[in-house]
């Protein structure tokens, strides 16, 4: 039997899809301070979000925050979210 370097070349792109796809992280409750990262966006709201008071939450350029249905996210303390024109972040219904 004669091999080929096609099933190489589709485990190569098998292999870079997997790679590139985004793990998504899940949020609801109360949180501290912490970091949404866009290498976890998107970011799902699964449930009401309230960052405490005195806490602060970053949201960094480029992530994508989806709402799994109505709900809301409140800030108690503090809310970064700085975009830049090359990476927005984006805040939508999922």
């Amino acid at each position: 039997m004669r091999r080929t370097s096609f099933g190489r070349s589709v485990v190569a792109a098998l292999i870079t899809l997997f790679a590139s796809v985004a793990f998504c992280e899940d949020h609801s409750g109360t949180i501290g301070t912490e970091t949404w990262t866009l290498a976890n966006s998107p970011h799902h709201i699964t449930g009401n979000v309230t960052v405490g008071n005195g806490a602060t939450l970053t949201i960094e350029p480029g992530c994508d925050v989806r709402f799994n249905g109505n709900y809301k996210l409140r800030v108690d303390g503090v809310l970064i979210a700085d975009g830049d024109p090359a990476n927005h972040i984006t805040f939508t219904s999922n």
